[in-house]
């Protein structure tokens, strides 16, 4: 496709920075956090109404509820919000499977609830992680559908609702979503600077448990066995394995006891654990069950660990680095140079990857503070980044760029 074909094709909407900006406003005053459902569900219908500008084969898709293990040990089903599912032209030759999630991790109860504008940032709930990069996926793919070469190009959108609480119930819709496409796109805000993802690691979140004795401090101390001394030993040596490359054991909240005059009987904690490699993945949760195992033999102890890997490692290969090569050609030709590199964070880009789906992460919006009061986005990022991907999109639809047997769904043996 010829340059100024394309500059005229994505013309119309860089030129509506100002009402682009005014609707993530207005999605980021929709509390969605993930466990704020009636909130999700709103964010949803607001995002199956935008999709539907788009095409008309757009529906809510019904998660299934998250089982989760309490401290006690029962398990507890929790509802998630609904997500929203959009498909056009699944005849096409090339086939592109879009991401985002709904969710953020600002509940009802956080203070922080409404975008404003600071200079030349916007401050906001969601507005960078990643409620600016679902505008940024929805105007690429609108300036792809006003393209005369849109045929080529078949797509379908998955937007999420549990991604910041591991995506328990959208990870096997996202896998099993992967079989009949050649490539993914997902849109988590970029690094500091602008830069794409090349590698994440794979991430856990588990429940060490440790039963011990119960007995009166005073009249039969000897007689008890402390759940909770068992526990800060055992999580000392959960800290130890932070020495190993590539692996980040984080100690997130523990629970146990009761009145300081009786021996516990019970305690709990709550692990985010991350492995840079599929290698360092089993050797590190071999070592931690090893590590529960141990602290098990001790008299009148008992432990057990429960949880897993929700996402598996994302690694540099072949066909992702050409896809990356494929935007940094993009990048410069609007006018900016485009690198990468490796996170510590996880995303759906895990679960696609892991797969066999080549996909290229954060093409979302510039901007930092995540996860904190201070959230933002670089303003004059949202029409940058709209126009990376539209670049890509249309060279990819009018032939400029090619794919090869690496991104065949039948190739990679689904």
């Amino acid at each position: 496709m010829r340059e100024r074909e394309i500059e005229r094709l994505m013309a119309p909407v860089l030129e509506r920075e100002s009402s682009l900006i005014e609707r993530l406003v207005g999605w980021s005053g929709i509390n969605s956090g993930s466990r704020h459902l009636s909130g999700v569900a709103r964010m949803a219908e607001c995002l199956r109404g935008e999709v539907a500008t788009l095409t008309p084969d757009v529906a809510m898709i019904a998660f299934p509820p998250q089982l989760e293990r309490q401290d006690d040990g029962t398990l507890v089903g929790r509802e998630v919000g609904p997500g929203v599912r959009g498909r056009c032209r699944p005849e096409a030759p090339i086939q592109i499977l879009l991401n985002g999630h709904l969710d953020t991790v600002f509940e009802l109860s956080h203070p922080f609830q409404q975008a404003r504008r600071e200079g030349q940032r916007l401050v906001g709930p969601g507005v960078a992680d990643m409620k600016g990069g679902l505008l940024v996926m929805l105007e690429a793919l609108r300036i792809l559908e006003s393209a005369p070469g849109r045929d080529r190009i078949g797509w379908e959108v998955i937007l999420n609702s549990d991604e910041e609480i591991g995506s328990p119930s959208s990870g096997p819709v996202l896998a099993e979503a992967t079989r009949q496409f050649h490539l993914g796109l997902v849109f988590e805000p970029s690094l500091p600077g602008g830069a794409l993802v090349s590698a994440r690691p794979g991430v856990g979140n588990f429940l060490v448990r440790v039963r011990g004795r119960s007995a009166h401090v005073g009249r039969a101390f000897a007689d008890g066995r402390s759940a909770v001394v068992a526990l800060a030993r055992l999580v000392t040596a959960f800290d130890d394995l932070n020495r190993e490359p590539g692996v980040i054991v984080n100690i997130g909240r523990l629970s146990g006891g009761n009145g300081a005059n009786i021996v516990p009987a019970a305690a709990a904690c709550r692990l985010n654990v991350r492995a840079d490699s599929e290698a360092t993945r089993r050797w590190v949760s071999a070592r931690m069950a090893e590590l529960v195992a141990e602290a098990g033999r001790g008299e009148g102890i008992e432990a057990e660990v429960d949880g897993r890997f929700t996402r598996p490692p994302k690694p540099m290969t072949p066909a992702v680095e050409r896809l990356l090569g494929e935007f940094r050609t993009c990048a410069r030709e609007i006018g900016f140079d485009l690198g990468w590199a490796p996170t510590g964070g996880g995303s759906d880009g895990n679960i696609l990857c892991a797969a066999g789906l080549p996909t290229v992460d954060s093409l979302g919006v510039r901007g930092g503070g995540i996860h904190t009061e201070g959230e933002f986005l670089e303003i004059s990022s949202v029409t940058e980044r709209i126009s990376l991907t539209a670049r890509f999109l249309l060279k990819l639809a009018g032939g400029d760029i090619r794919l090869g047997g690496d991104f065949d769904p039948q190739r990679r043996g689904f």
